[in-house]
Order: structure tokens, then C-alpha cells, then sequence
């Protein structure tokens, strides 16, 4: 009995601790197949690129909102070429880099769309959410296209729609 009473104690003391404020690492399912073991080439150009999400969207006031479900859609468009996401960068409204999505590049196959989905009850994003993403490709390839699609349903009512990246200097 007293080495129970001191492992809740121990596990009552941890819970209580203040969280890391720091940027978080998460890995969306599906990503770690896909990391590159080499070095990419050098004969690559580089871009970035912007997305905005919207993980809460106003409704009637700015005192009433919609918590959405935001699946993030990174896409090679090219029928022949490997294109590489070196980085994924998570905002919230004010900017602040909240999460980050992948500890190394990944390749997309020709053709191949590989998906991050911000669930419904994380409001972390709020109603300015972005995602910055960098990118490597062939200069003669087309650039990687990236999307969102936001979903909420309450009851009889859904709402659904879309935002498309652009391309940053």
C-alpha cells in the first residue's frame, strides 16, 4: 500500500507540471514512409509555399464559432517526377509556430498525395491558421500543389470548403 500511495503521489506531481511552450513535433500518419535516406541533388530548385486554414470559422458574431475538421493535401501533380517536401511548418493566428510535421524531407511519388488532418476539437490553429511549406523539385517539374479542405457538421447543418496555397519569393 505505501508504494502505491507513493506512485500516485509521483504520477499526481508530474501531471501538474506546466507545459512546453516549445514547438512540437508531430508526425502525421502516413509521412515516415515516405522520408528520404539520401541526399537530395543539387540540380533541384527550391520553393516555398503558404496555405491558409481555417480551423475555427465566426459565425453570426465574432463571439460564436465553428470548430472545423482541416485535411491538408500536399500533391505531386507530375506524371514522371519525385518532387520533396523539405519542411512543414504549422501557425497559429498570431503567427506563432506551433507545430512541426516532419523531422526530415519526404518524396512524393509522381502523382501522389499524402494528407495531414487537423481534427475538430483542436482549436490550437484558431480562425488565421497556416501552414508554410518548403519544397525542392526539378526545374522542368511542376510545383507541388497544396489544399485544404475545412468540414463542419452540427446537426442538420454542414459546411464545407476549400483554400489553395500560393507560391512564395
Amino acid at each position: 500500500m505505501k508504494y502505491l500511495t507513493i506512485c500516485l503521489i509521483a504520477i499526481f506531481a508530474m501531471s501538474c507540471e506546466e507545459p512546453n511552450k516549445d514547438v512540437r513535433f508531430k508526425l502525421a500518419p502516413g509521412l515516415e514512409e515516405n522520408y528520404v535516406e539520401n541526399e537530395l541533388p543539387d540540380s533541384l530548385i527550391s520553393g516555398q509555399s503558404y496555405l491558409p486554414i481555417y480551423s475555427q470559422i465566426y459565425s453570426r458574431t465574432m463571439g460564436t464559432k465553428y470548430l472545423t475538421t482541416a485535411t491538408i493535401s500536399m500533391r505531386n501533380v507530375n506524371l514522371h517526377d519525385t518532387i520533396y517536401i523539405n519542411k512543414i511548418n504549422y501557425f497559429d493566428s498570431e503567427g506563432t509556430n506551433i507545430r512541426t510535421y516532419i523531422k526530415k524531407a519526404i518524396y512524393l511519388k509522381p502523382m501522389e498525395t499524402k494528407e495531414i488532418v487537423i481534427e475538430y476539437l483542436d482549436q490550437e490553429g484558431g480562425t488565421g491558421a497556416n501552414f508554410h511549406f518548403d519544397w525542392s523539385c526539378k526545374e522542368t517539374s511542376n510545383k507541388p500543389f497544396f489544399q485544404a479542405v475545412m468540414v463542419t457538421i452540427t446537426g442538420s447543418f454542414g459546411l464545407s470548403f476549400t483554400t489553395e496555397g500560393i507560391d512564395l519569393k
